[in-house]
């Protein structure tokens, strides 16, 4: 891989750490640093909690050849999620439909939980201070 490639992949890692942390985790990270040192990265080309990401950055990028070589494995506990860009394009998210759908279904239970407990907390008095 040439120079100019190694550049564009770190820049697209670097792009996709900084979606991440535009999204509230703060933690994000590119691994591809620790992978140099021999590390075996379990989160990816980015660490983000509870998934395995990929960061691909293409003139063209070929989404369906990449998403289907990341879901090829099965990670236990992960997501697994191809990150891509096509040059002078935003950033897109690619992962398996099913994974998708159960996730926006559990989404939508805990919405629905959420909106509960707020309307049970309104129908009682507040608590007071004991003196």
């Amino acid at each position: 891989m040439g120079a100019k490639s190694r550049r564009k992949g770190k820049g697209g890692e670097l792009e996709v750490v900084s979606l991440a942390k535009e999204a509230g985790f703060h933690e994000a990270k590119r691994t591809a640093p620790m992978q140099a040192g021999g590390y075996a990265a379990e989160y990816g080309d980015v660490e983000i909690p509870l998934l395995y990401s990929e960061a691909k950055r293409y003139r063209r990028t070929p989404i369906t050849r990449l998403a289907a070589e990341l879901l090829a494995t099965e990670r236990p506990g992960l997501t697994s999620v191809l990150f891509s860009r096509d040059d002078d394009r935003q950033w897109l998210a690619t992962l398996d439909a099913r994974e998708f759908l159960n996730r926006h279904r559990e989404l939508l239970r805990l919405r629905s939980e959420l909106l509960r407990l707020r309307q049970d907390l309104a129908r009682h008095e507040p608590l007071t201070a004991i003196p």
